[in-house]
């Protein structure tokens, strides 16, 4: 049997939707793929601003808290040296201190104290002074601790502890 011009006709309409219809799902394919990259690129950007956003704020935080560390440091040795008829003056020293602290708690800063007989660190202490070691005192062990050690969020050093250590 074969097939009447009217027939192949239908054919050759029919394997031209084919072909258009298939061409119309490649671009919708490549349509879908060009979005989901383009929706990834968005949050990546979204991601990277937020981080430069939070290490701007770190950054500019920074000197800041440096100086207020400064100011805390001052008042912890004042105390130190506070004769007992001055009590009334350092219970303001105190409070003004423990303001202090709380700004530097709300900034991620932590304090560490550092204590007698503790072994030296040389990234996290600065030794501004040496005493000769005897058998009280190891070799490299802090014997009098002048300054806090601060650290930030991410256990970095904002400023070394200030110590006097013992040394060989």
């Amino acid at each position: 049997m074969n097939k009447t011009d009217k027939d192949k006709s239908a054919d050759m309409k029919t394997d031209k939707e084919i072909t258009e219809l298939e061409q119309a799902k490649a671009e919708l394919v490549q349509a879908n793929e060009a979005k989901l990259r383009l929706l990834a690129d968005f949050q990546n950007y979204k991601k990277r601003v937020e981080a430069e956003r939070s290490d701007a704020k770190y950054f500019a935080a920074k000197d800041i808290i440096g100086r207020i560390i400064d100011i805390v440091d001052d008042i912890q040795r004042a105390k130190q040296h506070n004769s007992e008829s001055k009590k009334a003056e350092s219970a303001d020293v105190e409070m003004v201190l423990a303001k202090l602290l709380l700004i530097l708690s709300d900034y991620g800063v932590m304090r560490t104290v550092i204590s007698v007989g503790d072994k030296f660190e040389a990234d996290k202490m600065e030794a501004i002074a040496t005493v000769p070691a005897d058998k009280d005192k190891h070799a490299d062990t802090v014997v009098h601790a002048d300054s806090c050690l601060y650290l930030d969020k991410e256990n970095k050093v904002i400023k070394t502890a200030k110590v006097i250590i013992a040394k060989k």
